[in-house]
């Protein structure tokens, strides 16, 4: 998309809520969250949904969801860490509770990956008993179990122990079914009972890991901050010595590593968990935060090879059928790996159950087609297999969505990737194709295809990490020329009008894709309320042509007709005044305030867009002519130029906005913003005759079809 913007997912989110103690409890699975969010895209954790024996029963993952819960001993290797005694004791503690200590432990040397974290906290004041007394604790009821080790409260010095009278109920909230996800987490609620004001509650637990298809090689993230301030957090990590690559992003912000015997310790404090809040249009893969990283793999060949069983071409006879007939109805190979993609973009709707140990294992091709759905996984296998059917190699490439274009700063590990497309060479080029996209048009060669950064293909001989990137698009994406002659001047004047917008790759596939949601009357409208905005009188968008060149992947909207101008003159201004603006090319890439900003910030690449407007009048009105004028600036991001040209009877605005790069980098900062803000940017505004007023000329700039789409 030319305008996609990723979300960042901003790890602490759930701490933000007006009762902040009570999510706290909640900090150690706020880093899972993370990790669920970053595996929506692609469902990195998918179950195999198996044909069921009894015809009678529908398929389902509930059998093999049951969430386990168990009391057990604290596990041996916790380093006991003492909370805050009472001489640290807040009289007031903001929103009536205090966080004496967040503890937290995990174990990464055996078969299982065990996280432990204990969680003390006081509360003064009976409205906020709630806060200490729920505790939630997300899980992936599969491949995670929970361990309560103990539950104390202290009240007037004397210790009680509680761990018995907890109970534990699973809960279960599916908030991404319509964009097609089925989470299947749940949330185990521990409740405490009979807490009072003034008690300090001590719990403390662990998540069990145990995935087997990623066996012992293990990978943990960690993200030290929040949206309070923790005054006594503790972090310990214990690895196999000879089997740990770790990333600290910043390399020195206090992770303490100690190599003792056959293991490798990672500690952070007792000390301060810094506060932080989200940052408007932080790039994913830009991290703002302190960050822990450290996975048992070796290398990035090592996670290929790991994965490279789970994407072997499965030729079936329903996968062979398919194959022959786009074989029979398509010659050449590079019209024969177009149509596969379009085959399965077509006939399989992306639904990704988001649960258990299937999570890196693709559902097979023929129950792909079954089900007529599936994650990213399911489909770049069954495109994989129809591809190898026909003679044609290709290879699953795991890619991030979000973090791709910093995945080669992290070490290696499958977390690391949130999707799977697949990469096909042809003639000694690779070609990257996404099997979740809506239908595609355009030859092999017009294709649009995604850049995430960084791909790690899927084959045994894969050294490491593929950069994607390409360089800026060289035509323009959006392209609108306009032509207007004018036919008379004064009241009710009027000018006969030629539009034509071309859309070119991914968005002509994007506005295709809004056209076939909100169908082709709204898109009709939307282009009339755009040049409704301009000329008096209602547009006519039943006359409007709109040619689909699927071949070469441009989406063309055509217009001719007559409009009737508006004069944006004073009532007292002796001559007519008219006027045209650049809607087209949108100036205003820079989408968030850069003052005071000290990160790089997001841009909507890649665009590039060009607005060409051509005004003729009749000979005796040459009072319309406009000025000469240019408008030009440059960095390395990105690019924002206009040029009014006058002749005798006409004159032309030429405008472009292009974006090269993904992200604006802080020492570009005061440029963009000193340019952003010249007042040569009125020059995106042709005026005839007078002049306008500030808020026409940003009623000219402003309300695109593009932006109403």
């Amino acid at each position: 998309m030319g305008w996609n913007v990723f979300k960042r997912v901003v790890l602490g989110v759930v701490l933000a809520t007006p009762l902040a103690l009570g999510a706290l409890w909640a900090y150690h699975e706020a880093e899972s969250l993370y990790r669920d969010a970053q595996s929506v895209r692609s469902g990195n954790v998918v179950a195999s949904l198996p044909d069921v024996a009894d015809p009678n029963v529908p398929r389902t993952t509930t059998r093999a969801a049951e969430p386990q819960v168990s009391f057990s001993p604290t596990p041996n290797f916790i380093e006991p860490t003492a909370p805050l005694g009472p001489e640290s004791y807040h009289e007031t503690p903001a929103g009536g509770s205090q966080i004496l200590l967040i503890d937290q432990q995990s174990d990464a040397r055996g078969d299982t990956l065990l996280m432990y974290s204990r969680i003390v906290a006081r509360t003064t004041s009976s409205l906020t008993l709630s806060d200490i007394s729920q505790i939630r604790i997300s899980l992936d009821p599969v491949v995670q179990s929970l361990e309560i080790h103990e539950v104390r409260l202290t009240r007037d010095g004397e210790i009680l122990d509680a761990t018995q009278d907890v109970s534990v109920d699973f809960l279960r909230q599916e908030d991404a079914l319509q964009q097609g996800y089925f989470l299947g987490q749940v949330v185990a609620l521990l409740r405490i009972p009979g807490v009072r004001a003034n008690d300090v509650v001590d719990v403390s637990y662990s998540v069990r890991h145990d995935n087997p298809v990623i066996g012992n090689r293990h990978s943990e993230s960690r993200f030290f901050s929040s949206f309070l301030e923790v005054e006594n957090y503790h972090f310990r990590s214990l690895w196999p010595r000879r089997g740990v690559e770790v990333v600290t992003i910043p390399e020195d912000f206090g992770i303490v590593r100690t190599d003792e015997g056959r293991t490798t310790e990672f500690r952070y404090g007792p000390g301060t968990l810094p506060m932080s809040a989200p940052i408007q249009l932080l790039p994913p893969w830009r991290v703002a935060v302190p960050m822990f990283i450290a996975t048992r793999f070796s290398d990035w060949n090592e996670v290929a090879n790991w994965a490279e069983p789970y994407y072997q071409p499965q030729v079936t006879e329903a996968i062979q059928g398919i194959a022959d007939d786009i074989r029979n109805e398509h010659p050449t190979r590079p019209e024969q790996i177009a149509a596969a993609l379009r085959y399965v973009q077509r006939e399989v709707s992306y639904f990704a159950i988001l649960l258990g140990e299937g999570g890196y294992v693709p559902l097979g091709p023929d129950q792909t087609l079954r089900y007529a759905e599936g994650d990213c996984k399911a489909v770049t296998l069954l495109l994989i297999s129809i591809l190898s059917a026909m003679g044609i190699e290709a290879d699953a490439a795991l890619v991030s969505a979000n973090a791709g274009r910093g995945i080669d700063a992290l070490p290696p590990s499958p977390l690391a990737f949130d999707h799977v497309i697949v990469r096909v060479g042809h003639n000694g080029q690779s070609y990257w194709l996404d099997a979740t996209l809506p239908e595609q048009a355009g030859r092999l060669t017009t294709l649009t295809q995604p850049d995430y950064g960084f791909a790690l293909i899927v084959d045994a001989q894969t050294p490491g990490l593929t950069n994607m990137s390409r360089d800026p698009v060289e035509r323009p994406l959006i392209e609108l020329s306009e032509s207007f002659r004018i036919l008379s001047i004064g009241p009710n004047a009027r000018a006969e009008a030629e539009l034509t917008l071309e859309l070119r790759g991914p968005m002509a596939d994007d506005s295709r894709y809004t056209m076939d949601q909100a169908g082709e009357a709204a898109i009709r409208q939307s282009f009339a309320n755009t040049y409704n905005n301009r000329f008096e009188g209602v547009f006519d968008s039943a006359s409007l042509e709109i040619l689909d060149d699927r071949e070469r992947n441009i989406l063309i909207y055509h217009w001719e007709g007559e409009v009737e101008l508006i004069d944006f003159g004073d009532d007292d201004q002796v001559i007519p005044t008219y006027a045209f603006g650049v809607h087209a090319a949108a100036p205003f890439v820079v989408l968030a305030p850069i003052g005071n900003r000290e990160l790089p910030l997001m841009m909507p690449y890649p665009y590039f867009a060009r607005q060409t407007t051509r005004v003729e009048w009749p000979e005796d009105a040459g009072f319309l002519r406009p000025a000469d004028a240019q408008y030009d600036i440059w960095s390395p991001t990105f690019r924002i130029s206009s040029d009014i040209r006058p002749e005798l009877n006409s004159a032309t605005l030429i405008a472009e906005s292009r974006v090269l790069a993904p992200e604006l980098m802080p020492d570009e900062f005061e440029r963009a913003d000193a340019a952003m803000r010249q007042e040569e940017l009125s020059y995106r505004v042709m005026v005839l005759g007078g002049d306008i007023s500030t808020s026409d000329r940003d009623r000219l700039m402003a309300g695109s079809f593009l932006s109403a789409q």
